[in-house]
């Protein structure tokens, strides 16, 4: 169980997300854009990535045009407050792979609530959510699911 108050980090993640979608929306089309995280780091790994290539690049190569955060990424102090409780939860090396799956999960259901609130206005771009270390096909399956692709 994640020992954060999901609803509440949530909403968190939207604000922040919805603030930075609309700062670099203004400024770059978009045709990707991520949650990444990376477990097992002695600092919480959590960033934003976008893509800006028409097509975009496959997400699971890390060739976006920013796959490691970019300008106007900025999250709340709040939210990185949070993800550092995350990140501690994915320390416990017995319990590894399956928090590392609820940490996915929580961020591909946010990341799916972003891609409803934005599609109208970034029909072209791509949502998605990578952990780090994940196979290439844990990455196409997490990028079908967000945007119900079969």
């Amino acid at each position: 169980m994640l020992p954060i108050n999901v609803d509440a980090a949530a909403e968190l993640l939207l604000h922040d997300t919805d603030t930075v979608l609309e700062r670099v929306s203004q400024k770059s089309k978009l045709s990707g854009f991520a949650y990444v995280f990376e477990a097992g780091q002695s600092e919480p790994c959590f960033y934003l990535a976008m893509d800006t290539e028409d097509p975009p690049a496959d997400p699971s190569t890390g060739e976006w045009t920013h796959p490691a955060g970019f300008k106007g990424d900025q999250l709340s102090a709040e939210w990185l407050r949070v993800y550092a409780k995350l990140s501690n939860y994915l320390e416990d090396e017995d319990e590894l792979e399956s928090r590392v799956e609820e940490v996915h999960a929580f961020l591909r259901s946010v990341m799916k609530r972003v891609r409803e609130r934005w599609l109208a206005k970034l029909p072209e771009c791509i949502f998605t959510v990578n952990e780090c270390n994940e196979s290439d096909e844990a990455v196409l399956n997490a990028c079908s699911e967000i945007n119900g692709v079969e």
